[in-house]
């Protein structure tokens, strides 16, 4: 208390003009510090929120057309061409397009587990719409993982299952 005793002390004893200065200064100061402190934060929020606004809008253009696309194949019949095991198939198919997975794994209940650490969206859609029509499988499971910064890039886990013939 000392202190701002000390100040307005001295504050009075300013002529009329230097008291003016100085609480114009101050005045200043304030709104200064007010800007930096508190409206430059803000306005930076904004312009990050715009943008990551303007990428999720491009993204979900994007996704729509893919979801467009993932409902014209799913009404597509499926109909097995082989007997062969489904991991066997799965690495074969894979490998004529070029794709690779980070685990291929038989399952229980004739299911394969299939995990990708980075693959293009539009490739695995495909991929899984041809195996579909060459093995009869189908998916039981999907999980699928933007990978930041990678547009178009996914990691995914994708479980299959071949539907019984009928």
């Amino acid at each position: 208390m000392e202190f701002l005793d000390e100040l307005r002390r001295r504050y009075r004893a300013l002529a009329p003009r230097e008291r003016l200065a100085v609480t114009v200064g101050g005045i200043v100061l304030a709104l200064f510090f007010v800007a930096r402190l508190a409206v430059m934060p803000l306005l930076s929020a904004r312009s990050t929120d715009r943008r990551t606004v303007a990428h999720d809008r491009r993204l979900l253009a994007w996704m729509d057309g893919v979801a467009q696309r993932v409902a014209t194949l799913r009404r597509e019949d499926v109909h097995p061409t082989t007997d062969e095991p489904l991991t066997l198939l799965a690495q074969q198919s894979l490998a004529a397009r070029g794709l690779s997975a980070t685990k291929i794994e038989a399952g229980g209940s004739g299911t394969v587990k299939i995990v990708f650490s980075s693959v293009a969206f539009p490739d695995l859609v495909g991929w899984l719409h041809a195996f579909a029509l060459a093995s009869g499988a189908r998916v039981r499971s999907l999980t699928l993982r933007r990978q930041p910064h990678a547009s178009g890039l996914v990691s995914a886990s994708v479980t299959l299952r071949r539907q019984p013939s009928s």
